[in-house]
């Protein structure tokens, strides 16, 4: 994660946790820290409410222009009777 146009060098540090807060929620804290990026280190956090209702993957693809070259890399290790294929589920 450090180099290139991150904005971050070797000294980056992070450290995440989730936390149970009460029956119905869970909290993702984490805190940053790069004395050569930012003045001192910052902390984020974020409540998970419980559900009832289904829960669908979020992946935002824009501009992932290696995604459909590794869609069909996995499809072709899936292929039935081909040498080193995975099984399928």
């Amino acid at each position: 994660m450090t180099g290139g146009n991150t904005g971050t060098d070797e000294k980056l540090h992070v450290v995440e946790s989730l936390s149970r807060v009460d029956a119905n929620t869970l909290l993702y804290k984490a805190t940053v820290e790069d004395p050569a990026t930012f003045t001192g280190p910052w902390t984020m956090e974020y409540p998970f409410t419980a559900t009832t209702k289904r829960i669908f993957e979020y992946a935002c693809n824009e501009g992932n222009y290696a995604l459909p070259t590794s869609w069909l890399a996995h499809a072709n290790r899936r292929v039935p009777g081909k040498p080193n294929s995975e099984n399928p589920d």
